[in-house]
């Protein structure tokens, strides 16, 4: 998947452009936690959907039972 598209998913296509100034694709989204996204400016609400829907990912696309 790419980037433009996993994020247009989330209902965040406004951090494309944030995206693709910072070169973040998707192996580099993997490698990104929490405090590298306050530093780029991502507010809180859009950066608790990046971490929970790179969680599913991780784990292979199989949801935790416990969200």
């Amino acid at each position: 998947m790419e980037i433009e598209a996993f994020l247009q998913s989330l209902d965040l296509a406004n951090l494309i452009p944030l995206f693709k100034e910072q070169q973040i694709d998707m192996v580099a989204l993997r490698e990104i936690g929490i405090e590298e996204m306050k530093e780029l400016g991502i507010p809180m609400g859009p950066r608790l959907k990046l971490t929970k829907q790179l969680e599913i990912l991780k784990n292979g696309g199989v949801r935790n039972p416990s969200f």
